[in-house]
This record gives C-alpha cells, sequence and structure tokens, in this order.
C-alpha cells in the first residue's frame, strides 16, 4: 500500500523508538527503510539501540523527518530468496558488513521517501493506522494506492517476475529489488498529488485570466479586477513554480534507478513497473500541464507590468498637466 501524505508530515510522525531504531537510510532517492515486525511486541521497546542507527535509545519516539539524517547504507548486495523450501517470512536478506540489523525481505516493513510518500509491504491495515494515527494530513492530501505483490515460490536462478490485474508475482525479494518496487509505487502515489495540483493550478489560471478575454487589458473593470488580484497573483506564480520544480528535482521521474546503473539483470523490473504505472505517459501529461501554468504565469505577469505600467504613464501625464496648468496661472495677470 503507498500513500501521498506530504513532506511537510514527516516533522510531526513520531516514531516510537524502537521502530526507529532499525531504521535504515537509503540513498539516491533518499528514503527510510524501517522494518515494524516490532510493531507488537511489548518487549521490543526495550531493545538496546545499536550505534551505527545514530538514534538514541532514550528517546521515546524520534519524528521520521529527522531520521533522514541518519548515515546511507552502502548499496546492499545481490540477495535472491526463493521460497519454494521453506516460509518466506522465516528468511532474511543479507545487509553490508557495516550494518548490525537484518532486514526481511518478505516484511512487514515500510520505505518512507523524502519527498512525502510512504510505502507499507506486507503490513495489516490495523498496523498501517497505527503507524499513521499521529499524523495530521489534511484530507485531500490522503492518497493512497493498493498494489499486491506474490512470492511465486519458483526456484531460479535469476529474477523473474509477472504482471497481472492490480498484482505482480515474483520469484522472490532482496533489498535491492525493494527499493525499485517501493520508488516505482512511490512515484505513482506522488504522481497523483502533482496531477491535482496540475488541475487546481489550471482552474485558478482560468480565473485569473477570465476578466482578460474580453477587451484585452483594457476591459471595464479589468484593471479593478487585476489589482484586488494582485496576492492572488504572487501566490500563483510560487505555487506553479514550486510545482514545476518538485515535480523535477523532488521526483525524479527522468532518473534512471541507480540499483538498475548497478546491476543491468534489475532493468526489466524497472522498465516494467514504470509501463505498467504508465508513469512515462503520465509525466509527460503533466508536463505539458505544466507548461501552460508556466505560459500562463508569464501572461499574467505581462499584464500585471503592462498594467503598472499605464499606471505610470497616467500619473505622468496627472503631473505634467498640473504643472502646465500651474505654469499658466503663474503669468495670468492678478
Amino acid at each position: 500500500m503507498a500513500h501521498y501524505l506530504g513532506a511537510e508530515t514527516f516533522s510531526a510522525w513520531q516514531i516510537p523508538a524502537h521502530i526507529s531504531a532499525r531504521a535504515l537510510r537509503l540513498a539516491q532517492p533518499h528514503s527510510l527503510l524501517i522494518p515494524l515486525d516490532g510493531l507488537a511486541a511489548a518487549g521490543s521497546a526495550a531493545q538496546a539501540t545499536p550505534a551505527s542507527t545514530g538514534v538514541a535509545s532514550s528517546a521515546a519516539s524520534t519524528s521520521l523527518s529527522a531520521l533522514f539524517d541518519l548515515p546511507p547504507i552502502p548499496v546492499a548486495p545481490i540477495v535472491r530468496i526463493p521460497s519454494a523450501s521453506s516460509t518466506p517470512t522465516s528468511q532474511t536478506a543479507a545487509l553490508p558488513a557495516s550494518s548490525s540489523l537484518a532486514f526481511d525481505p518478505t516484511g512487514p516493513f515500510m520505505v518512507a521517501f523524502q519527498y512525502g510518500a510512504v510505502v507499507f509491504f506486507n503490513t495489516s491495515e490495523a498496523m498501517q493506522h497505527e503507524m499513521l494515527a499521529n499524523v495530521a494530513v489534511k484530507d485531500a492530501a490522503k492518497l493512497k494506492d493498493d498494489y499486491k505483490i506474490v512470492l511465486s515460490g519458483e526456484r531460479s536462478d535469476s529474477f523473474s517476475f509477472r504482471f497481472l490485474t492490480d498484482s505482480m508475482t515474483v520469484s522472490g525479494m532482496d533489498l535491492n529489488s525493494v527499493r525499485i518496487i517501493s520508488q516505482i509505487l512511490s512515484q505513482a502515489v506522488a504522481m497523483q498529488h502533482y496531477e491535482g495540483e496540475a488541475n487546481r493550478l489550471l482552474l485558478k489560471l482560468k480565473t485569473m485570466l477570465k476578466p482578460n478575454v474580453k477587451g484585452g487589458a483594457n476591459a471595464p473593470g479589468a484593471s479593478g479586477a487585476m489589482g484586488a488580484q494582485r496576492s492572488s497573483l504572487v501566490n500563483y506564480v510560487a505555487e506553479s513554480s514550486t510545482a514545476m520544480v518538485d515535480v523535477l528535482t523532488e521526483l525524479k521521474l527522468l532518473d534512471r534507478s541507480e540499483i538498475v546503473w548497478g546491476h543491468g539483470s534489475y532493468e526489466p523490473l524497472w522498465v516494467g513497473l514504470r509501463r505498467e504505472f504508465d508513469l512515462g505517459d503520465r509525466f509527460e501529461n503533466l508536463q505539458t500541464k505544466l507548461d501552460l501554468l508556466r505560459d500562463g504565469r508569464d501572461v499574467l505577469l505581462s499584464i500585471d507590468q503592462h498594467r503598472s505600467s499605464h499606471r505610470m504613464e497616467v500619473v505622468i501625464i496627472v503631473l505634467i498637466s498640473i504643472e502646465v496648468v500651474l505654469g499658466l496661472l503663474h503669468h495670468i495677470p492678478h
């Protein structure tokens, strides 16, 4: 289950100490992998915090945003986990020697991305609710997408997968495949947010341009309407510019996964998931909307600049007229 909550909520999201102590910081893209198998264990809060995590064991909880300050772990080695001969939940993927933690790729765990998306793996609704209970999010920002991943149990020397309707089967899971899957799922649900933001800003743009449709910049009442919307114009420019920057720099939809760069065997999974969620086509549609927002922003700024220049010209003419009248009055004999 993938959720988009907004990056601003992470500072208020308090993670219990016995959970945050096991957080792993991943790089490219910046994300956190947090095992949740100890969430319901009563005695897990008393576990000692490994020194490598950098989280103080005395703290009752830690904000999710603070965990992004942890040093990132190296890219994990390729670890295949076939599930034919043993229970999937009992299998553990190896981590780099520098880490004292073990990671169970079959969950339950969550992966949080710095741009405000969270992906839960093999996590019950009750466990997700418990983790999200103290996150204050506006209803409009509570976007989520459910996608089922099933371990097929097939024995294979190479990673294999198959897409079904709203689900996929995989021959095994390791830390690298989890990073790819969680990244694509988080990008897909975050795209819903930015698509909604683009539609909202386009409606706002239409409202701001409407007074200028008939009669152009000199339409009756248009100047007053624009004057009343001066603060709205500033807000619109800031919002549209921020949306364009976030899509390109935060989501990194155009960037190739570092896992794919390092291990070509993961490329079919990365390409297949992007195609499954139509990320390429959706990004092109979003880019078209962002281009419209940019063009609309330029038009509004041009109109505002034209009106400001027009007002200055009127003021100058009035001042010159006053000066001429005063000069004439000065030459009229008393």
